[in-house]
Parts: C-alpha cells; structure tokens; sequence
C-alpha cells in the first residue's frame, strides 16, 4: 500500500435544440413578445459555449442579423423564422460576457443579456493505491456508491491457491477493504465461487453482481443481505460492463455482440445486430444508451432508442489497415463511450485518442485528446478501457501501461507517476468528490487508485 500526494461559427439550430447541463444565470431584458421586435435569451452556458435564443415579431424575414458579443461582432447570419436558438461556441471558461443582437438593415439593436461560462476543475488530487489479491488477481469493475462505500469486484486470489481464500469483491468502508465470496449458480445446477466481470448500482440502492458466465447475484449495498442469485441463460457472451438506468432495471453487454436487460423481474437478451465484442455500455437518460465494441476487423458503436438497438458508427478494416491510419481518422477500435446529460454530443475512446461525437445520425466527431495509445515513445500512453465523468469539466480516462488522464474543460493532464507496463487500469467510476480506478499489475496482485480533492 504506497500514499503520496501529487501537484500537478455560430450557427443556427431548430428550435427542437436539445438543451445543456450548464451554469444558468436569469437573463436580462424584456420577456414581452408580442411588444417588441427583437428579444434576446440567454439560455445556458456551457463550459465554452453559450446558448441563446432570439424572438422578432412585426419583421420581414428572412433579414440579416449580426451577434455582438461585448460590443464586438463575432457573426453575421441571416434568419428565416420568429424564434430561433443558436450558439456562441469558443468561449473562455470562468468568463463574463454581454451579447446582443443588430439587425443589419434598420442598425436595430435588441435588448443586452449577461452570463457566465461554466469553471475548470483543478488536476491537483491526492491519491491512494492499495493492493488485493496475490499475483495473478484482477478487479474488472467499480462501483462509488458514497465516499465510505466503495465496491470493487473480479478476482481475488492468494498464494499458494486456495479455492477456500478465494474472493470475487471487496468493500471500502472508508478505513479499509473488507473481502467478499459470492455464490453464483453453474450450468450444471451446483454454486461456485465465480470471477465477477462487472457490478451495477441501480436507484432503489441495490448492486447486482455479474459473474463471468452470466449469473447474477443481487445484495444490499452492505453485501451483507442477499435478495437473489439466479444464472442468465440469455446472455451470449461474457459480460463487459453494465449500467443501471432506474429503480429496479439495468443492462450489461458482452462478447459476441451480447446485449441483455433486466427489467426488475426478468431479464432478455436484445439484438444488437452485431457480433463484435462489446466493450462498454453508457447511458446519460432519456431512454437512451450507447454501447461500443471492437474486433480484429470491426469496430462499432451501437446506438438504443425507442426499444431498440441499431448501428450508429461501423468501421470495417480492410486489407492493410491493421498497421498505420491516418492520424485524423476517427473511425478506429471504439472502446468506451460517456455523455453528458442532456448533451448534444457523447464522449468515444479508440485507439488513437478521446472525440466527441455528435448524437445526429448525419452528425461529425472532433478530437478532444488526440494521440497514438501505443505510440513508439517514452512512456507511451496505453489503450483506453474506460472514460467517465460527472460533467464537461470532469472527465477520466483509464487504459493500460498505468493510463490515467483528466480533462478539467480546459486541458488534460496526464498522471505520468502511474506509468508502468504492467499497469493495466480495466475500468473507473467517477463522483463529484472521487474517481476510483482499479485493474491489475500484472507482476503482482490486483491494484485500486483513489483520487481525493
């Protein structure tokens, strides 16, 4: 167990404009339609960004129309309808600003609104690794259920083997790690010991743990009551990861394509018309979740909505594309996915960097964090495996060779210390006032990094 300490454009949008999780101020002005012929709203800001609408009434459209954004022009657009919401994209974070609209024709100005861009959050944590296991143990998953309730689960050994001090998860109650063996049913009817591959936390504050061949134990978040322990004959592969969308429901993914829900009572296998091996599973709410995955010759990110799941992304290797790619192509080894809620746009890993990808079907991707994982250099960055967040300015990626970054809604900031080959980071959660990492050293035992403001 080791503790130390570490210091480290505008364009035009329909009015069906999904709306962002922001930093609101009231806006200024009049709220008069009917009596003015210009009415300017600020919406929301974002981080670097801000979200406004305009309302004309007794205008002849379409008219040319200019944004001051503290006096100064920054757009000329033309406008085609009475009410309109748009955006002014390239903000400084932490930034006051005044906007204002200017008919080009008539020099008529509307009413001036103010408001803040969102803050950055700090790269300075404090940071804790412990250890479990003897060598050859391996933590798959993560759960933050408070600051003194920390689940983490996989495969706990010891040396010399003992299939009596074998353990599948273990608790932080914000001292130390308590050990536990879950019982899972077998195929052939009798229990085992099984390696956990995932756990979820869903809203009624049950954790559903999820063994290497699809059974299911389910306990209170103490793991002290058990509710029940069921095998899943539906699923079709090992499971990868889940996500807990409500009270009482959840869904995990897997090899071969494997997509399955439980809906409280049962669960089902969904066809994800696809058979590459699914990686991670993410959903921000509204009835939608995204899933990624990727093989030696595919790589997908799958996309559910209004009951279904359907391709949204596919890239197809083909003959001699397994080496270089170009470096602006955004279209490699999808392998975890996280929006924002409310976000137009969702986070994606791959094998040359982090974008963010619009969640229109005709929508573009731009890099956020761009660079080769397995580039040839010092201290090369490792493959992603997970990226996860509370908002914008709080976002965490792990990977191998000890990969562990963070975006603070200006930079990244790489934590270098944990670089080692032998460092593999699996999967992470992320609270307001923690991250947790865990995976395995592959010269020892299974590994847990704590971050604390």
């Amino acid at each position: 167990m080791k503790f130390r300490s570490i210091l480290p454009v505008l364009f035009v949008l329909s009015c069906s404009f999904g709306s962002f999780t922001s930093c609101k101020e009231p806006s200024t002005g009049p709220d008069n339609k009917d009596t003015d012929s210009l009415v300017l709203k600020l919406k929301e800001t974002d981080l670097t960004s801000a979200t406004l609408n305009l309302h004309t009434a007794g205008l002849i459209l379409p008219a040319q129309f200019s944004l001051l954004r503290n006096g100064d022009t920054v757009q000329t657009f033309s406008l085609y309808q009475s009410d309109t919401l748009f955006k002014d994209p390239f903000l400084i974070p932490s930034t006051r600003y005044t906007w204002q609209v200017l008919m080009s024709k008539t020099n008529q100005k509307s009413n001036e609104v103010t408001g803040r861009t969102q803050d950055t959050t700090s790269h300075i944590f404090s940071w804790r690794l412990d250890t479990l296991g003897s060598a050859g143990s391996n933590l798959f998953d993560v759960v933050i259920v408070n600051d003194t309730c920390i689940w983490v689960a996989g495969d706990i050994t010891t040396r010399p083997y003992s299939s009596f001090e074998r353990y599948n998860a273990a608790m932080w109650n914000g001292k130390g790690w308590k050990k536990f063996r879950f019982v899972f049913p077998n195929y052939t009817g009798s229990e085992s010991v099984q390696i956990i591959r995932t756990l979820v936390l869903t809203g009624e504050q049950k954790l559903y743990f999820i063994s290497e061949i699809g059974s299911v134990v389910a306990t209170d978040i103490t793991g002290e009551i058990e509710y029940f322990r069921t095998l899943v004959p539906e699923t079709k592969g090992v499971p990868s990861e889940s996500w807990g969308t409500g009270i009482g429901d959840f869904y995990f993914s897997g090899m071969n394509g494997s997509l399955t829900s439980y809906n409280g009572s049962s669960f089902s296998l969904m066809p994800s018309n696809t058979d590459v091996d699914l990686m991670d599973i993410f959903s921000s709410g509204n009835g939608v979740l995204w899933s990624t995955g990727n093989d030696l010759k595919k790589s997908v990110l799958l996309k559910y909505q209004v009951g279904s799941w359907f391709i949204f992304r596919e890239f197809t290797r083909g003959p001699g594309m397994s080496g270089v790619l170009p470096v602006d192509d955004l279209r490699l080894a999808y392998s975890s996915v996280w929006q924002q809620k409310g976000s137009d746009s969702i986070w994606v890993t791959t094998s040359w960097g982090v974008h963010k990808q619009s969640v229109k079907p005709d929508g573009k991707a731009r890099w956020v964090y761009q660079r080769r994982w397995d580039k040839p250099e010092t201290n090369p960055v490792g493959f992603p495996s997970r990226i996860r967040g509370t908002d914008e300015n709080n976002v965490w990626v792990s990977g191998q060779h000890g990969a562990v970054l963070h975006f603070n809604g200006w930079s990244w900031h790489r934590y270098t210390q944990f670089y080692n080959l032998n460092f593999w980071f699996l999967s992470l959660d992320v609270k307001v006032s923690k991250a947790v990492l865990v995976g395995e050293d592959l010269a020892g035992s299974a590994i847990i990094l704590m971050f604390n403001p």
